[in-house]
C-alpha cells in the first residue's frame, strides 16, 4: 500500500480530520512515482470512516460538498463537509435517524448551495427504502427526511433536472418493476409511478440529445429512452455482458453519455479476487461491438487534449497488455469526450478519457491502495474536474481523498 505526496497545509488538514473522525493512523507506504503533465493538484483527505466507495460529491459555485456514512461510540450516522471560499468546513454529523444507509448521492437542490441528499436505508419493518432531505448552507437538513419509495427498494439512481429539481428511479424490493419519484427543487417528493419490467439496478445517463436508463438483465444489458415526465420507452437489449464465472462477482454496472453515443461500464472481481472493469459503447438502436476489458496503453510523448480544464493528458489507447483497469466509474455530464475514474495497476487513481468509442487519453493523479471500491468525479461550469476516492488504510478505515485541476485550499 502507499501514502500519498501532500503539501504541508494538507498535512495539517489530514491530522485534524483524522483526529476528529477515527483517531487512527495511515499506514507508512512506498510510493510508485507519477510523472503527470496535468493540472491535477496534490490530494486532500476530507474524512476518514470505513466506507469503501467514495463518498457521495457535488460541485456548485464556489463550493464542493462531500458526504458519507460513518460510524463512532454513538453508533452509525451520516456525515458532511464542504470546501466553500477556499476554506473546508468542520466535519458535521447529520441529524438524522439512520440505521444501515448506504449508497447516497448528492445533487444540488434550489437555493445557492442547497443539495438534495438521497440514501438507501433500512425502515421499522427491516425493508430498504429510497430517503431524501436537503442540506443547507450550513451543513444543516432544510427538509426531510422522507420517504421516496413505497414497496422497498434494492437500488436506486437519479436524472438531475436543469432547475434542480430530480428523477429518482429504483427497483424494487418486492418485484422485477422499476418505479421513478419527481423531487421538487425544495425536496417534497410530488409524485411516483411504475416504469416497467427490469431484473437489475438501473444506471442513469444522458447525451445531448436524450436521457436513458439501463440495467444489467440475463446476460445483457437493457437500455430504455426515459422522458422529462418521467415516462420509460420500451427497452432494448444492446449488448452481452461479459462472462462471469460461478465464484465471480459483478460489483456494478453504470452507464454514460457523451453527445452522440452511450457508454456501459461493468466492475467485476473474479474468483481469484483480481478486479477489472470492461467497456462498451454504441447507440440505442446502432451497433454495438462487445466488451472489452479495460487494459490501457499511454503513449506519455504525445499529448491529448482532453477538452476540459484538465492540462494535456497523455495519448493512449486500448490493449491486450499494459496498465491493468479496475472501478471504473464515468463522469455523468454529456461531451464529446466521457472522463471516467478509475483505479490502475493496483496502485494509482487516474482518469481516462473516452471518445469516439475507444479510449483516447489518460492522467495518473496519485498514488493510491488497492481500491475496495469505485472513485467518483464531478465537474463544474467551468469544465473543472473533481476527483474523490476511498483509500483503504492497515488500520481498516479509509481516508477519503480528493483531488482537482483547481486549487481548493487558499495558502
Amino acid at each position: 500500500m502507499y501514502p500519498l505526496s501532500i503539501n504541508s497545509r494538507v498535512v495539517t488538514v489530514v491530522f485534524l480530520l483524522s483526529a476528529i473522525l477515527s483517531g487512527g493512523c495511515a499506514a507508512q507506504r512506498t510510493a510508485p512515482v507519477i510523472s503527470a503533465p496535468s493540472a491535477w493538484r496534490p490530494p486532500l483527505t476530507v474524512g476518514v470512516a470505513e466506507q469503501r466507495r467514495a463518498p457521495a460529491m457535488a460541485v456548485s459555485a464556489d463550493q464542493v460538498t462531500f458526504a458519507w456514512v460513518g460510524a463512532s461510540e454513538s453508533g452509525v450516522h451520516q456525515d458532511i463537509v464542504a470546501i466553500r471560499g477556499g476554506q473546508i468546513t468542520p466535519a458535521v454529523t447529520l441529524p438524522l435517524p439512520p440505521t444501515f444507509p448506504r449508497d447516497s448521492q448528492l445533487i444540488p437542490a434550489g437555493g445557492e448551495y442547497n443539495y438534495h441528499l438521497i440514501w438507501l436505508d433500512v425502515d421499522g419493518q427491516g425493508t430498504a427504502q429510497v430517503y431524501t432531505a436537503v442540506i443547507d448552507r450550513t451543513l444543516g437538513v432544510f427538509r426531510g427526511v422522507l420517504p421516496v419509495s413505497e414497496r422497498g427498494a434494492r437500488c436506486f439512481d437519479t436524472f438531475a433536472n436543469p432547475d434542480n429539481s430530480l428523477w429518482v428511479v429504483w427497483q424494487s424490493h418486492t418485484d422485477d418493476t422499476l418505479h421513478t419519484a419527481y423531487i421538487d427543487p425544495s425536496g417534497r417528493v410530488l409524485r411516483t409511478q411504475a416504469l416497467g419490467a427490469a431484473q437489475g439496478c438501473p444506471s442513469t445517463a444522458s447525451t445531448s440529445e436524450a436521457r436513458y436508463l439501463a440495467w444489467p438483465q440475463q446476460g445483457q444489458i437493457y437500455i430504455a429512452a426515459f422522458s422529462g415526465s418521467g415516462n420509460m420507452q420500451p427497452p432494448q437489449a444492446v449488448v452481452a455482458s461479459p462472462s462471469l464465472g460461478d465464484a465471480d462477482r459483478l460489483r456494478g454496472v453504470s452507464v454514460a453519455g457523451s453527445a452522440d453515443r452511450l457508454y456501459v461500464f461493468w466492475n467485476i472481481t473474479r474468483a481469484n479476487n483480481v478486479d477489472e472493469s470492461w467497456f462498451a459503447s454504441g447507440t440505442l438502436l446502432g451497433t454495438w461491438e462487445p466488451p472489452q476489458r479495460l487494459v490501457l496503453s499511454s503513449d506519455e510523448a504525445t499529448p491529448y487534449a482532453t477538452t476540459y480544464n484538465t492540462g494535456p493528458a497523455y495519448a493512449a489507447q486500448q490493449r491486450w497488455e499494459g496498465q491493468q483497469v479496475a472501478w471504473a466509474d464515468p463522469l455523468r455530464i454529456a461531451s464529446d469526450v466521457l472522463p471516467v475514474a478509475a483505479e490502475i495497476d493496483g496502485n494509482k487513481i487516474g482518469v481516462l478519457y473516452f471518445e469516439a468509442g475507444r479510449v483516447a487519453g489518460y492522467q495518473p493523479v496519485a498514488p493510491t491502495g488497492s481500491l475496495l471500491g469505485t472513485p467518483r468525479l464531478a465537474s463544474d461550469r467551468d469544465r473543472f474536474l473533481y476527483l474523490i476516492w476511498s483509500d483503504p488504510q492497515e488500520t481498516g478505515a479509509a481516508h477519503f481523498n480528493v483531488s482537482a485541476t483547481k486549487t481548493l485550499l487558499e495558502d
